[in-house]
């Protein structure tokens, strides 16, 4: 019997084909990879749980996930076409510096939701990646000769590459006007105010494009530039928390859309500043979408592979501001279109990299 056991799992090849040939035996594909009609259903379930969240009070929702917090209080309610938008506010019970921001500026994005893990105690240890600063239009003339100031104490990389505080008009302004539900989220050093949909998608690791993003795109398709940024945020959230989902974005919008090579390098980039392991990973879901070649196996072969589009030949990690990326891909338009006039034909993107 133990030699019978033995020739059963005996596997040809390497250490990794073992592994391979062996998952697969326990997993096989026809397990893996549900039906047309399984994943009918599961999008059912999620729009019928989705639609009871709707329902729910906020604080009750915070408790079903260990999250009782009696000082959440309703700030204010921004009446949308699609949906009222309400702003709730709580206190900062954990910071991830000892600095301070001056009176009437206050942090957006990463750190801004950096305090919000840390006092819900999703992620009380999160520190963000970079510190974005904004400052609301109120008092303009008094505050806008300290935004050089706070900027070159706070945002020293972003300051140096020509890049300052965001000034916002209002509150109202600034939940209407964000990219992702993860990034309605606004603190000072000791206030954070998020919305209620923000709130919920961050506690469940989810990303999902706000209406105010898909009204740039019609209404219905996401940017091939936020694509590129959303499957970054899934894979970021999967390494941290070993769990997250993409929500209003369907997969065949990754599959068709093309997304230009500069914003996986943007992407890519940010991700390697999280560290190697989120970056091999973003590598292995654009792999795994079709996005990029399948004999691309690691990072070093994407950047090889990413280079070949981008203006200089030669793509690198680096922390630059997303304009001077921005500006390396409209030059290669650029010379591509005045090459293909001096040539009188459609040239391809790898032909005007080679040319330039």
């Amino acid at each position: 019997m133990e030699g019978q056991l033995q020739r059963e799992i005996r596997f040809e090849g390497g250490y990794r084909d073992q592994l391979a040939q062996a998952f697969e035996k326990l997993f096989p594909a026809s397990v893996r990879e549900p039906t047309a009609s399984q994943m009918k259903d599961h999008l059912a379930e999620v729009r019928q749980r989705e639609l009871q969240m709707e329902d729910t009070e906020l604080e009750e929702l915070l408790k079903i996930h260990n999250m009782d917090r009696g000082d959440l209080k309703l700030f204010l309610t921004i009446e949308r076409q699609e949906y009222p938008q309400e702003v709730y506010t709580l206190p900062v019970h954990s910071h991830f510096s000892s600095r301070h921001l001056p009176k009437g500026y206050a942090y957006r994005g990463g750190a801004a939701r950096s305090l919000l893990f840390r006092s819900l105690g999703i992620d009380p240890s999160y520190v963000p990646r970079d510190i974005d600063v904004i400052r609301l239009k109120d008092d303009l003339e008094e505050q806008s000769a300290r935004d050089d100031q706070v900027a070159r104490e706070f945002m020293p990389e972003d300051y140096q590459d020509g890049h300052g505080i965001e000034v916002v008009k209002d509150f109202r302004t600034y939940f209407a006007t964000r990219d992702l539900t993860l990034n309605e989220v606004l603190a000072t050093d000791t206030q954070i105010f998020a919305t209620r949909r923000a709130i919920l998608d961050i506690i469940r690791h989810i990303i999902r494009p706000t209406m105010y993003e898909r009204i740039l795109f019609g209404g219905k398709n996401i940017g091939p530039k936020m694509l590129a940024k959303i499957l970054r945020f899934y894979v970021e959230a999967i390494y941290r928390y070993d769990e997250a989902g993409i929500r209003d974005v369907d997969d065949w919008q990754f599959e068709e859309n093309h997304i230009p090579p500069i914003w996986l390098a943007v992407q890519l980039d940010r991700a390697y500043e999280v560290n190697a392991e989120v970056a091999e990973q973003y590598i292995h879901e654009l792999v795994r979408r079709g996005i990029l070649p399948g004999e691309i196996d690691s990072v070093e072969s994407a950047a090889q592979y990413l280079s070949r589009f981008l203006r200089e030949g030669t793509y690198f990690f680096r922390h630059a501001p997303i304009c001077q990326f921005e500006i390396e891909y409209e030059w290669s338009e650029f010379y591509e279109e005045k090459i293909r006039r001096r040539k009188g034909k459609k040239i391809s993107r790898n032909e005007s990299a080679v040319a330039l």
